[in-house]
């Protein structure tokens, strides 16, 4: 039985939509049960009268910073007053750095240092897809912040959560050195290489032994073994980042360093997170829209260093096949997605911003790529 005949068997559907039209789609749900247009503001749940958590306004961030390089008419207006919506999370407590949420006590904040990591990343795609240098400038001010929330503890690395020194986990100094990198890139300035070097190191303190990345570190060294994909995502990111930079050093270039440990996080993901008979994902989908795009990281680093070699090396199919499955196969009767991005909304399940705008961010860097 072909592959094609044994997802059908087993319930994917044929796309009914092309990537225009999915993402047409998801941008309007977003917008009908999102959008409260009598604050001017974002909502966070579906049926609910609050506003939306940091975190998830980073997602809508990226996915307009995306959409902004696919369509730019339709998401680059979108994208800059999100930015402009973006300054009410804003507080002053030195260092500077955005709250969980809006209003916020401005001498005693709720701030998470991977919120801003996210907030830092999205403002990097904004810069990509507008070379407007306001974006840089944000992205500059994160890395300040989560400077601040880095000791020598645990031989080094940065805390989640500011109020709350507790741990140190990969969900933030896995995508505080893939924000380093990228500002290394741009910039040039050695220290976001350095901070970068350094963060990436700690994570890997992390690394099980297939190289996917645990998620924490208690201040008695107890690490938590739970395993979500952003995560290893991050450090695949982070991973491919780091050899291109290298790279870039070397005098002849194509045998960068790091090259085995991006086709092992690879592999392993692939087998860890990919239901590849159903075009579906093992876990939440907030994760894999991290997961999705590191996975074509890697595959790009890999060939442009004409390293995939190995026989046993597992085909990433290409990510529109996955958005397509995901669509027609998890969304409830409003068009909406939960948490899961393996079954459609179970009853009473919170729908939140970040679940559909992850799958429409998803489809926009698969068509951008």
């Amino acid at each position: 039985m072909n592959t094609l005949v044994l997802a059908l068997a087993i319930g994917f559907q044929v796309p009914k939509q092309t990537p225009a039209q999915i993402e047409s789609a998801l941008l309007a749900t977003l917008d009908k049960y999102f959008w409260d247009s009598k604050h001017d503001r974002w909502r966070e749940t579906v049926g609910k009268d609050d506003r939306v958590f940091l975190w998830g306004y980073s997602v809508l961030l990226s996915t307009f910073a995306i959409g902004t390089k696919v369509e730019p008419a339709i998401y680059k207006p979108r994208l800059e007053k999100a930015f402009e919506g973006l300054q009410r999370y804003w507080t002053t407590k030195a260092p500077g750095a955005y709250a969980v949420s809006p209003g916020q006590n401005p001498r005693n904040p709720d701030r998470y240092y991977d919120d801003n990591a996210w907030v830092g990343l999205a403002a990097m795609e904004a810069y990509d897809a507008t070379k407007n240098v306001k974006y840089l400038s944000i992205a500059k001010k994160v890395i300040a912040y989560l400077r601040s929330g880095e000791d020598t503890k645990l031989g080094g690395g940065i805390y989640w959560h500011e109020n709350k020194k507790e741990s140190k986990n990969a969900c933030i100094n896995a995508p505080a050195a893939m924000l380093a990198y990228q500002l290394f890139l741009v910039t040039k300035e050695a220290t976001y290489q350095t901070d970068g070097d350094r963060w990436f190191d700690w994570t890997e303190k992390l690394a099980d032994n297939d190289l996917l990345i645990m998620d924490n570190m208690n201040l008695s060294g107890v690490i938590d073994r739970t395993k979500w994909s952003y995560n290893s995502a991050c450090f695949l990111e982070a991973a491919c980042l780091r050899s291109e930079i290298a790279n870039k050093e070397l005098s002849s270039p194509g045998a960068s360093p790091g090259i085995s440990k991006i086709v092992q996080v690879r592999e392993a993901s692939i087998k860890r997170w990919l239901k590849s008979d159903q075009y579906l994902v093992d876990g939440p989908g907030m994760f894999a829209m991290h997961l999705f795009e590191a996975l074509a990281t890697a595959n790009n680093t890999i060939g442009a260093l004409n390293q995939i070699k190995n026989p046993g090396s597992r085909e990433f199919p290409a990510m529109s096949k996955y958005v397509a499955s995901i669509y027609e196969n998890c969304r409830n009767e409003d068009g909406l997605l939960g948490e899961a991005w393996d079954r459609k909304p179970k009853p009473k399940e919170q729908l939140k911003l970040m679940f559909t705008a992850s799958l429409l961010r998803t489809s926009l860097v698969a068509r951008r790529r």
